[in-house]
């Protein structure tokens, strides 16, 4: 087929016969950077920093805050990181008694340690944060009451010794978090409710507690090898269970029915 003169037009590279200054604008990307900087994206950007900025100036004239809550919907710019970082900090100084911090993606809020250390917290949940404490540091949340942790990435020496700092701790919930080996809940004895689940390389969980009335543990252990084992589990002196439920847990026949026959109270297995 012969092609016509506006098919030989179309064929033709018309790029390369543009002037050079010309050619030069179209592939330099300080162009684009530029027009991002300076068009409607570039307004929205200056406009969020002027809040964040907005924001900071009032947490730092705050005496008190009673609840403090971030939820991020996109949270990859190193300064706004450096924004959320600065205004938990804040809040822990005006002594936040409820504190919620949502990341959309895992390990890309790190909870500043000071918050690990607050006095005045009484509720803390944290939803696919990374946790984590200079080497030879304890949690100590002496006014902590319920715990929500969903999705969260815990370093060893944390997650050894996160619960044994919360003397008042009345409510734990773990979901899908990382670093849990071994959870041990002894002599907390405000302790009621307790659910665990879902939580990667969970191997023991070990409880010790005579208020509990409710226990959910739902564990695995992924082992080197790729195979899944169940997590064990070993409950002690919790006469007052009204609520039990076990899955994907490692546990005797004999252990269950001599542990049941002794839990006069005991209304849901």
């Amino acid at each position: 087929m012969k092609k016509t003169r506006s098919d030989e037009e179309g064929d033709r590279d018309m790029i390369s016969e543009l002037p050079e200054d010309v050619s030069h604008k179209i592939f330099n990307p300080d162009v684009y950077k530029h027009f991002l900087d300076n068009g409607e994206d570039g307004e929205i950007q200056r406009k969020t920093m002027r809040l964040y900025e907005c924001l900071e100036r009032l947490l730092r004239i705050r005496q008190s805050i009673e609840k403090f809550k971030i939820k991020l919907e996109f949270f990859n710019d190193l300064e706004y990181k450096s924004f959320v970082r600065r205004y938990v900090c804040y809040a822990i100084g005006s002594n936040a008694k409820k504190m919620k911090l949502d990341s959309p993606y895992e390990g890309l809020c790190i909870l500043p340690p000071i918050v690990l250390c607050a006095k005045s917290i009484e509720v803390l949940k944290l939803t696919n944060c990374k946790v984590e404490l200079p080497t030879g540091s304890n949690v100590r949340l002496p006014s902590l009451i319920k715990v929500h942790l969903f999705g969260v990435n815990f370093e060893d020496h944390v997650s050894s010794n996160l619960f044994s700092g919360c003397p008042l701790i009345e409510e734990i919930i773990c979901s899908g978090c990382k670093g849990f080996e071994t959870v041990e809940l002894f002599d907390l004895y405000r302790l009621n409710k307790i659910k665990i689940r879902d939580d990667w390389y969970l191997k023991q969980v070990n409880i010790k507690n005579l208020n509990v009335s409710s226990l959910t543990v739902f564990g695995w252990t992924i082992r080197p090898c790729g195979t899944i084992s169940p997590c064990k589990i070993s409950v002690y002196h919790c006469m007052n269970l009204r609520k039990i439920s076990f899955g994907k847990a490692f546990i005797k026949d004999d252990w269950l029915c001599k542990t049941i026959s002794k839990l006069l109270v005991l209304e849901c297995l």
